[in-house]
């Protein structure tokens, strides 16, 4: 079984124009789970991506490496401060 990179699951959704569920940790906030529709790269790099969030009813950027999970495919953390939400984390996972 290949093991996906979450760059490969965002350029998926992009290129198929499907919505993904993400779980989303926002900069000093608990991770939060988000619908995003209608996902493109944003003009500043591949390193955020603008979508339509359904739990906000607006279109928001996202930072791509605080994305935890897409789709129920979870990923390394990529920043150490983000261990600070270990139990935040490991809650919203266990409601998925």
């Amino acid at each position: 079984m290949k093991i996906q990179r979450k760059n490969e699951y965002l350029e998926e959704a992009v290129n198929s124009k499907r919505s993904i569920v993400v779980l989303y940790m926002a900069k000093k906030k608990p991770p939060k789970k988000r619908t995003l529709q209608d996902i493109v790269y944003s003009s500043r790099s591949k390193e955020y991506i603008s979508a339509y969030c359904n739990l906000r009813n607006d279109r928001r950027t996202f930072k791509v490496s605080r994305i935890i999970s897409i789709d129920g495919h979870f990923f390394l953390l990529e920043k150490l401060e983000m261990l600070f939400w270990w139990d935040d984390i490991t809650d919203a996972m266990m409601r998925i």
